[in-house]
């Protein structure tokens, strides 16, 4: 994008600054990049100024063009002076000469005095030597050198001996300060001990602690090395070892880390900072240390597996170095996506908790749900081992009576936690406005104990507590006042599409910096079981088998054995029947019942699955999952009433409910005595040690369906140690979106591939919709684009909405789902404006079987096929499809009606096959070319040449008739081809690639279905009239 001649000259300037502070750092800031996008594409001096030359012939105005970058570099002039150099127009070696006429006239009253006398000595350099090419022979050693000299010829200072010359020069002491200290009479190393004993140094060098620690280094060299010639043996690599095995850097990187790191800021505290943020040895030796500590853990790095945990301690510790010099609050943003199940705890909460403890800033983790709260605060104790952050620490912030304890207990317990002073702790909480509060009250007392005081925030499943638009739920109003408080905010989700829109719009609006953004994906380990390569669809007879949308309803029902089923029909018990016939370890997930106490719940499915089961010889384990607690049903001939020993999962004590008639012996085993045929409720139990109880007691041939809807969708883990997810049938309604497919999805996944060998299964069978399944291949496509794309350079913003290059089309899960993103309204609609997706692929021959396969035969969903493609692409086209345009050309075009009620339900399944897109009260057409692929295809009966012998002349119709017909449809399908070729109504950034001719022969071989045609209109005429009608 180049900038255009009415552009105002000041927004010019700032253009060239940005391109000028880009070729110093390689940064650029929000309004950098929205003056000049251009600008990211600049990677040598070269192709800057040849960009800048460019800028100024096309704007017409004078631009001062610093064409002698090396004198800047040299120098070592700062962003905010180059910029100030630049408007006063000193880019050119004969500005430079002048600039002695210029200080004296007071005009560069907003360069400050060291950059003045920097100037001054560059000019007088660039005068000595006019001859030499200066980006060959000026650099920052020869200015150095050349500062030395030019203090060395004044004759009313003493010079230094060559020593004590060459060690400055090494530590790299400013010229102002050299000559202040041979002002002063330190001219050796003698002197210079004398003057750091009087104090003197700290006043020359201006509190710079590491320069002075490098001189007393150096001393400390010296006196070890007394005999070592100083001008030969002491070069930067020397010193950068005297420096980097120095214990005294060791020691103040830690006093640095214990003072400030981490800690409120403090006045007293900023000459350390400032040694640390000029010395980058120093900050290394910081960073370095720090991380060291933070991972110390075996048991930690273990389980972070993969996971680049450097790169993002190095981000955060870089934050909290920021907070320690800058006494205004700053946060960052780090978001960490890693599919389902993939164990991303350490990593996305592990990692930030030991950080915490290190630092002594305490830890908020925020996930959904009161139940996986406590099963999440289990998991984060087990992960202090080896770290500062200890059990005792980690402390559940739900509801008090859930673990056993009283509320005012539960705050003592909290307060010790948050102690902030002593030590660091991390409270667990679930998305409830009580719980958050909880939350806020606790770092509330934190910070009248250390006021000023930073706090971490991790988000958990962060996609699911974002809600509404205007954040109107007390939750999220709760939520909003716990953000501001955090300092560094962890998003640790496995379905981000819904918050990278929301980042984004922050990083444009200027509400966020993107240098304070970081996206990191958690590849998973080996054992990981993926959607994308280990869940399979069900296969008949090598036919695979989908849901379509909604198939299964309150109205479905399988009946067999004068047994009924809700929720249920034959794809259904195809997959029951696939998992039960295998001998063990087999686990079925249903989430297809959305009931829970109306009539046909999941307690009835359960319960009429297992007694058809029963019936047939088999035994199943029913359970049902809801928010009321989990119920168990065992079949007659499991039931025991012996008391069987068996011992506790990993020897903790698992909560059992007394309602089970199971109780636990003082030598820590369990004893059960069942009810037979009633269902049986674990209230305080965890879904994992109710299936880890029934393979104890009953072994992994008894098969274990579990029954459930919504909240078997996110968080929860449907396994034990030896039985994972093998089954799994999905139908969620069209109301949900796309993360909760995604979650849901996820139950069948994990770390799982050996126990799933172990059982007897090499892959996962699930039955849900074409769509879905391929949404979530496509949506992780996508979320690894831009991963890659953030290790390539990119920024952000840049990866998330393809502003370098459009995202592939194999990452576009928006193409095969009509689903929302989020919760938020809008989001999905703000998605696809802000993210530049490549060209639609044509649908490939599995898309058109399935299509082909249901409505090849359909008459009406042929008719609107038709009339689609005529609105969509005929010369009247609209981008809005009405019903009531669809009914005018439906009356107008073809010979038959749609029922107004069928043809509804048609729109609707078209919009779940993704050909439309509801809009209001209206439809878009996704893609007109895909409409042409679907119309049905069958072979031409030839009816000039067969049957004409046999055919009744009273219904012959003239040729004067026929021709008639044909070019009367003539001006609908020709013309519709003609223009679909020029448009895609689709998408308006990109245009239809396909030609008329290709479309003619597409549509050539089509010919409208009869086999739903009454008796009385189906005649020869008639379908010789449709042929001839349809031919291009």
């Amino acid at each position: 994008m180049q900038p255009s001649r009415t552009k105002p000259i000041s927004s010019i300037i700032s253009t060239c600054h940005a391109l000028f502070c880009f070729h110093r750092t390689g940064r650029l800031n929000n309004s950098n990049i929205k003056e000049n996008r251009s600008v990211v594409q600049a990677t040598s001096t070269k192709d800057w100024l040849s960009r800048l030359v460019q800028v100024k012939a096309e704007s017409g105005v004078f631009i001062p063009i610093p064409t002698d970058l090396h004198i800047y570099e040299g120098i070592e002039v700062g962003p905010k002076s180059c910029r100030s150099l630049t408007k006063h127009g000193i880019c050119t070696v004969h500005d430079l000469l002048n600039i002695t006429t210029r200080i004296e006239n007071g005009k560069l009253g907003d360069i400050s005095d060291d950059v003045k006398e920097k100037l001054i000595k560059a000019a007088e350099w660039r005068s000595l030597n006019a001859d030499v090419v200066i980006t060959k022979s000026f650099t920052k050693e020869v200015f150095v050198e050349f500062c030395k000299n030019r203090m060395d010829k004044n004759s009313d200072v003493p010079s230094m001996c060559g020593d004590m010359k060459h060690i400055c020069k090494i530590v790299n002491i400013p010229p102002k300060s050299c000559l202040e200290m041979r002002k002063r009479g330190i001219l050796n190393m003698n002197d210079f001990i004398n003057a750091q004993k009087s104090g003197a140094m700290n006043e020359i060098l201006q509190k710079r602690e590491d320069l002075r620690r490098g001189l007393m280094q150096v001393l400390k060299w010296r006196g070890d090395n007394s005999t070592a010639n100083i001008l030969k043996e002491l070069n930067q690599d020397t010193y950068d070892d005297i420096m980097c095995k120095g214990e005294d850097r060791v020691k103040f990187a830690h006093k640095y880390i214990r003072l400030s790191l981490g800690r409120p800021f403090k006045e007293a505290n900023q000459s350390i900072f400032k040694d640390v943020e000029a010395d980058k040895v120093l900050y290394a030796e910081v960073v370095t240390q720090a991380k060291n500590i933070i991972m110390e853990s075996p048991n930690l790095r273990e389980e972070c597996g993969k996971f680049d945990y450097g790169t993002v301690l190095e981000g955060c510790l870089a934050h909290f170095h920021k907070l320690a010099g800058h006494p205004e609050r700053m946060q960052r943003i780090q978001a960490i996506q890693g599919d389902t199940q993939s164990k991303k705890t350490p990593a996305g909460i592990g990692v930030p908790m030991s950080m915490g403890g290190y630092l002594k800033v305490p830890v908020v983790v925020l996930t959904k749900g009161v139940d996986e709260s406590i099963d999440l605060t289990e998991k984060i104790k087990d992960l202090t081992k080896g770290t500062l952050t200890t059990s005792e620490h980690v402390v559940f912030g739900g509801p008090a009576r859930r673990i056993g304890m009283t509320r005012s207990a539960m705050d003592m317990q909290i307060k010790s936690a948050f102690d902030g002073i002593n030590h660091s702790g991390v409270i667990v909480i679930s998305d409830t406005e009580a719980q958050v509060k909880r939350a806020i009250r606790a770092i509330e007392y934190y910070l009248d104990r250390v006021p000023g005081g930073h706090i971490i925030l991790i988000e958990d499943e962060a996609d699911a507590m974002y809600r509404t638009i205007d954040s109107r739920q007390k939750f999220e109003q709760a939520f909003i006042k716990l953000q501001e408080l955090a300092s560094v905010i962890f998003k640790v989700t496995a379905t981000p599409e819904s918050l990278l829109p929301l980042l984004v719009e922050s990083i444009l609006s200027g509400e966020l910096d993107e240098r304070d953004i970081d996206f990191t994906r958690f590849e998973p380990q080996e054992s990981y079981i993926s959607v994308v390569e280990d869940v399979k669809p069900l296969e008949v007879n090598d036919k695979k088998i989908y849901f379509e949308q909604n198939e299964v309803n309150i109205k479905t029902e399988f009946t067999s054995g004068g047994v009924t089923v809700g929720y249920a029909n034959d794809k259904t018990f195809a997959l029951y029947d696939d998992a039960v016939s295998h001998p063990k370890g087999v686990c079925v997930l249903d989430v297809s019942c959305p009931r829970v106490r109306a009539e046909n719940n999941i307690l009835d499915k359960g319960k009429a699955v297992q007694a058809i089961y029963l019936a047939r010889g088999i035994r199943i384990i029913s359970i049902t999952f809801a928010g009321s607690g989990i119920d168990v049903l065992l079949p007659s001939g499991l039931t025991t009433t012996a008391a069987r020993k068996i011992p506790l999962r990993n020897g903790d004590e698992i909560r059992i409910d007394t309602e089970t008639k199971a109780t636990i012996s003082e030598d820590d085993e369990w004893s059960f005595s069942f009810t037979n045929n009633d269902w049986q409720r674990w209230r305080n139990s965890l879904i994992g040690e109710v299936i880890e109880c029934m393979d104890v007691v009953f072994g992994l041939n008894v098969p274990i369906f579990k029954f459930g809807y919504r909240k078997m969708c996110r968080c929860i883990s449907f396994r034990s140690n030896r039985r994972v997810p093998t089954h799994m049938v999905m139908m969620l309604g069209r109301g949900y979106s796309i993360g909760s497919v995604i979650q849901t999805l996820g139950r069948n996944t994990g770390n799982s591939r050996s126990e799933l060998k172990e059982n007897g299964f090499d892959s996962v069978t699930i039955l849900t919709t074409r769509e879905d399944l391929n949404m979530a291949v496509r949506l992780r496509n996508y979320l690894k684009e831009i991963n890659d794309r953030i290790q390539r350079g990119e920024t952000f913003a840049q990866a998330v909405t393809g502003g370098n290059a459009a995202i592939p089309d194999d990452a576009n899960f928006l193409r095969t789902t009509y689903r929302k993103i989020g919760q938020i309204k809008g989001l999905r609609k703000q998605f696809e404006e802000m993210v530049i997706f490549d060209k639609s692929q044509p649908l490939n021959q599995e898309e058109k079987d399935c299509f082909n396969e249901k409505y090849g035969n359909d008459a009406d969903a042929q008719m609107l096929l038709r009339c689609l493609m005529r609105l969509a692409s005929g010369e009247k086209a609209n981008r809005l499809v009405h019903i009531d345009d669809i009914k005018d050309d439906l009356e107008e075009m073809e010979p038959n009606k749609i029922a107004g009620r069928r043809l509804r339900q048609l729109l609707g399944e078209f919009v779940d096959k993704c050909l439309l897109k509801k809009d209001g009260k209206a439809w878009i057409v996704a893609n007109v070319t895909w409409l042409g692929a679907l119309l049905f295809e069958e072979e031409e009966d030839d009816y000039d040449n067969e049957g004409e012998e046999d055919h009744d002349d009273s219904c012959e119709f003239s040729d004067r008739k026929l021709s008639e017909e044909k070019n009367a449809s003539a001006t609908s399908l020709p013309a519709m081809i003609s223009h679909a070729s020029q448009i895609n109504v689709c998408d308006e950034k990109s245009v239809s690639s396909l030609s008329i001719s290709a479309m003619e022969m597409q549509v050539v071989r089509k010919t409208a279905p009869i086999a739903n045609v009454s008796p009385e209109k189906s005649t020869p005429e008639l379908k010789k009239r449709k042929v001839s009608e349809l031919e291009v």
